[in-house]
C-alpha cells in the first residue's frame, strides 16, 4: 500500500487522568472505590523527532457494551499519537467491513479486552478473509485482547489469543526493540494485576513480551504480505506499573506503527551521458535530496554512493532501502543507464543512426563516413558481434538492449543503444 503521505504536526497534548492501577476489578461488578490504590499519570507528547507520516484512514474499534473495564486509556493513547479528531473510534457491531479494509485505510487498532472477546469473535468470523486481505496488500494491524474468555482465533493461518494462563509480569525479550527506546521512557520490565489475560500462539510472529520467568508470549509482531500486525494479550496500561511507564508502553506502541520508515519520494529513471572511456559515479542521492525518506535510521543505497559504473553496464538498478530498528522496511529503486559519446575532436561518426531501431532481424549503420567496423556488446559488456559492414544481422541475438560501438576508417568510434524485439 504505496502512499505518499501527510505529516500531521507536532502534537502539545498532555491528557491527565485518573486510573486504578492495583486491583484488575471484572467488568460486570467494577466500581472505582472498590479497586486498590489509585494514581495519576501523564499521556506526554510523543512525536519529539519522529513524524506521523499515515496518507491513509486509522480506526480504533472496541465492543459496543464500552471501553474496557470502564477505562479510556487506550483512547488516550490513540489521541496522543495521531491527535483528536485525526481517526475514527467504532465498534465490532457497527463497523462497516467494507470502508474497513479499503485502500484508504492504513492502520487499525482492534482491542476485545474485558468482555469484549465475543463480539471480537464474531467480527473476526465475519471478516477475516477481508482483514487478511487487506494486511497482505499493505495494512497496519494492531490486534489485542486480554478477554474474560473465551479464546480469540487472530487467523493468518493459526494465530490465536489463547485465554489464559494470565501473567502477572512480562519481560522483554529485546530491550533495543523501538518500543523500548521511545520516544516515551519505559521498563523492559512491566508488571499487572494481570499485565496479560491472553497468551500468543502460532507462527510466523516474532516474540516482543514474554511472561516472566516462562516462554509464555504475551505480544508478538510479524509481517504478511507487505503489512504488519501486531498481537497481544495485554489489559489496559492503567493497570500497569511501574507508572507511568505501563502507559508509555501502549503509546511507544502506537507511535512505532504510525512511523515506520518510509520512501516518500524516489529518483526518477535516468540516462546520463560520459565520454568514451571514462565511468560514471554514481552520487549519494539521499543526502542530494534526490531521494526523500522519513523515520530512517539507516538507509542502504545499492550500489554504494562513489561506486563507478562503466557506460559497457548499460543499465543499472539503483535501490533504496530504509530502516528504523523496526522489522517494517521501505524500498524503492530507479533504473539508471550510462551511455557513451566520443571527444569533442571524433565527431565524424558520432551523428551515426541505426536503422530500424528498434529491429527483429538486422540494421543498418547510416551516417556520412566510411565504416571500418560494427561491434555490438550485450549489459554485461561481453562482445557478440564484430563484423565490418554497415549492414549488421542480430536475428540470432536474444531480445533486449544492445551497445553498437562504430569505428570509422579514421579510427573515430561512438556508442549507441539498439533493442532487438
Amino acid at each position: 500500500m504505496k502512499k505518499t503521505r501527510l505529516l500531521l504536526s507536532t502534537l502539545a497534548l498532555a491528557l491527565v487522568s485518573t486510573f486504578q492501577s492495583q486491583a484488575q476489578c471484572d467488568s460486570a461488578n467494577y466500581q472505582a472505590d472498590a479497586c486498590d490504590d489509585v494514581f495519576d499519570y501523564v499521556i506526554q507528547p510523543v512525536m519529539n523527532n519522529k513524524s506521523v507520516l499515515l496518507s491513509g484512514d486509522v480506526y480504533y474499534l472496541q465492543a459496543s457494551t464500552g471501553h474496557p473495564w470502564g477505562q479510556t486509556t487506550n483512547i488516550d493513547a490513540m489521541n496522543a499519537v495521531f491527535g483528536t479528531g485525526n481517526w475514527t473510534q467504532d465498534t465490532f457491531l457497527a463497523a462497516d467491513a467494507a470502508t474497513l479494509f479499503s485502500d484508504d485505510t492504513e492502520l487499525i487498532y482492534l482491542d476485545g479486552s474485558d468482555s469484549g472477546a465475543p463480539e471480537l469473535n464474531t467480527f473476526i468470523t465475519n471478516n477475516q478473509a477481508a482483514m487478511e486481505a487487506w494486511v497482505n496488500a499493505g495494512g497496519y494491524l494492531f490486534f489485542n485482547s486480554a478477554s474474560q474468555g473465551p479464546d480469540v482465533p487472530v487467523g493468518f493461518d493459526d494465530i490465536i489469543l489463547t485465554y489464559t494462563p494470565q501473567q502477572a509480569s512480562v519481560d522483554a525479550v529485546d530491550a533495543t526493540h523501538p518500543v523500548f527506546v521511545g520516544p516515551l521512557t519505559t521498563t523492559t520490565t512491566l508488571t499487572g494485576n494481570d499485565f496479560s489475560h491472553n497468551v500468543v500462539t502460532g507462527t510466523g510472529l516474532t516474540t516482543i513480551l514474554t511472561g516472566t520467568g516462562n516462554t509464555e508470549i504475551v505480544l508478538a509482531e510479524g509481517l504478511f504480505g507487505e503489512g504488519y500486525l501486531l498481537v497481544g494479550g495485554m489489559t489496559t496500561p492503567n493497570f500497569h506499573s511501574p507508572s507511568p511507564d505501563g502507559v508509555n508502553f501502549r503509546t511507544n506502541l502506537l507511535t512505532m506503527m504510525a512511523t515506520f520508515p518510509e520512501i516518500t519520494a524516489c529518483h526518477e529513471d535516468e540516462t546520463v551521458v560520459v565520454t568514451e572511456g571514462e565511468t560514471y559515479t554514481l552520487p549519494d542521492y539521499v543526502a542530494d535530496g534526490d531521494v526523500i525518506i522519513d523515520n530512517a535510521t539507516t538507509t542502504i543505497q545499492t550500489p554504494a554512493p562513489g561506486t563507478l559504473i562503466a557506460s559497457a553496464a548499460g543499465s543499472v538498478t539503483v535501490t533504496f532501502t530504509a530502516e528504523n530498528g523496526s522489522i517494517v522496511t521501505d524500498e524503492c529503486s530507479f533504473l539508471l543507464t550510462v551511455d557513451e559519446v566520443l571527444g569533442v575532436n571524433e565527431t565524424a561518426v558520432s551523428a551515426f543512426s541505426i536503422f530500424p531501431n528498434p529491429t527483429t532481424s538486422s540494421f543498418a549503420i547510416q551516417g556520412d563516413f566510411s565504416v571500418a567496423s560494427v561491434e555490438v556488446y550485450n549489459l554485461l559488456g561481453q562482445k557478440v558481434i564484430s563484423i565490418s559492414s554497415n549492414n549488421v544481422d542480430v536475428s540470432n541475438l536474444n531480445t533486449g538492449m544492445y551497445l553498437v560501438t562504430v569505428t570509422d576508417t579514421d579510427g573515430n568510434k561512438a556508442t549507441k543503444r539498439c533493442i532487438k524485439k
